[in-house]
């Protein structure tokens, strides 16, 4: 399972999720997110110019995968959809043991 992080540049791409991250003492960023995920994705998607976490990221055992994640019009959705196919068979690629779960 991959997630793509809601998180971008220190806030939030839509919604109140950075308000509610200050307000529970939690750190507006993409590898706060994938903490909280951590067990239970394979792979994370976090924008480009977040790429300085994905050290911080993989350390968790997550699969990083940077792409544009903001998405503005249509071609950036299909985009963003395609890089995460791509990313989520890359890693079923390379961790058969996954698949079906």
């Amino acid at each position: 399972m991959i997630a793509v992080s809601p998180i971008v540049a220190g806030d939030a791409i839509k919604g109140p999720t950075a308000k509610i991250m200050r307000e529970l003492n939690i750190a507006v960023s993409p590898a706060s997110v994938a903490k909280h995920y951590s067990g239970l994705v394979d792979g994370f998607v976090i924008d480009s110019t977040d790429a300085h976490l994905s050290d911080e990221i993989r350390a968790m055992g997550i699969t990083v995968h940077m792409a544009q994640t903001v998405m503005r019009s249509s071609t950036d959705r299909a985009a963003l959809a395609g890089e995460c196919l791509g990313f989520a068979q890359r890693i079923l690629a390379e961790r058969p043991e996954i698949a079906g779960r």
